[in-house]
């Protein structure tokens, strides 16, 4: 341990202890004291320190920190400045390119989803048109239907009639690229309800939690648009009886094995990118509510290893897993729902892999 004494104060330079190296952070010291303290680190570190020391004399010492205080002083090294120099200037060059492409990329697909949009528009009939405004204009009126059965749950504390009804649990905190993502996918889930085939099989979807930053977020994706009921007040306040809710969650011991139209069945608005291992449980074992999982694991086992390696385990989107119900509602057959949710999954058996996850046709030669 030394004592260094700059302009009257006295640092205690510690250099063989990561506390006092992470007391010398660059924003807590002055220009001229900050490149006399760093190259009081560089002396000392060259001579045998110990690792921790010598990665916070990286930082301290890095290209970015040294240039964010204006002239470096003459006592450091000019080939270690260069040499420090050209190293970031090629990662930010390398970043940038990076970052290009991706938006390149981003705006090709945007302009080839445009180009084909606008030829399906020249290439249908007028009557193709009316058409599809009538299945428009019938989809509304659907969905208005549905909509009109739970116009009134929030004061009648029950549910009106037994049907697919999905609360989407808004409570879990996020940031706001996963409240846009999180948006996105709602998006995508209101897209499958006016796709229904019939109105029975709209489910009637309830937003809980629905205040502050997700619903800005929502409503940046279209949301104030959706047919979907919100709710400021928790899951458990807008459905008093908790033995009409069943909390759908990956870690749950148990197997969905049917869909009751008497029951809610809450999803958590967890972003599918974020996996948070007993979050959505332990919030229902918390609140005492019945808990289950998607048959996915017993599905994807038929698929061979393959399938059950890569897809048994995968988070799913929110859009994805109110998919899942609604088609299971539809043919109230898991094998069958999960099929066509999964149709990649399906086509591997097709194409020979066989139950070790191998391909026969492969294996034959």
């Amino acid at each position: 341990m030394s004592l260094l004494l700059i302009r009257g104060h006295a640092f205690v330079m510690a250099l063989g202890a990561s506390a006092a190296a992470r007391r010398l952070t660059p924003p807590l010291l002055t220009s001229s004291l900050r490149t006399t303290v760093l190259v009081a680190v560089h002396n000392s570190t060259t001579h045998g320190d110990d690792d921790d020391v010598a990665r916070r004399r990286r930082q301290l010492y890095s290209p970015r920190c040294l240039l964010s205080s204006g002239p470096l002083s003459p006592k450091i090294p000019q080939t270690t400045r260069e040499a420090l120099i050209a190293q970031t200037k090629a990662k930010v060059a390398k970043v940038e390119a990076k970052k290009m492409l991706m938006v390149n990329a981003r705006r090709d697909k945007m302009r080839r989803h445009k180009r084909k949009r606008e030829a399906q528009e020249c290439s249908i009939t007028e009557a193709e048109r009316d058409a599809r405004r009538a299945r428009d204009a019938q989809a509304t009126a659907w969905l208005e239907e549905v909509y009109a059965l739970d116009a009134g749950l929030s004061s009648q504390r029950e549910v009106l009639s037994p049907r697919l009804r999905i609360a989407i649990d808004l409570v879990y905190d996020s940031t706001s690229s996963l409240y846009s993502s999180l948006g996105r996918q709602l998006g995508c889930a209101y897209g499958l309800m006016r796709k229904a085939s019939r109105v029975d099989l709209i489910p009637s979807v309830h937003l809980t939690c629905a205040k502050g930053e997700v619903m800005e977020a929502l409503a940046k994706n279209g949301g104030n648009a959706w047919r979907m009921h919100r709710h400021a007040a928790s899951v458990f306040d807008v459905f008093p009886n908790k033995e009409r809710l069943i909390y759908l969650t990956p870690d749950s011991p148990n197997i969905l094995e049917e869909i009751d139209p008497s029951k809610v069945y809450v999803i958590g608005g967890l972003v599918d990118r974020v996996v948070l291992k007993n979050k959505s449980y332990s919030r229902a074992a918390t609140h005492g509510v019945a808990t289950a999982r998607l048959p996915l694991k017993e599905f994807f086992s038929k698929q061979g290893t393959k399938g059950q390696k890569h897809m048994s385990n995968m988070a799913l989107a929110v859009d994805r897993v109110i998919q899942i119900l609604m088609k299971k509602y539809e043919v109230d057959d898991w094998d069958e729902a999960l099929s066509a949710v999964f149709p990649g999954a399906v086509a591997m058996v097709g194409r020979g892999v066989g139950e070790e996850g191998v391909n026969k046709n492969d294996a034959s030669n």
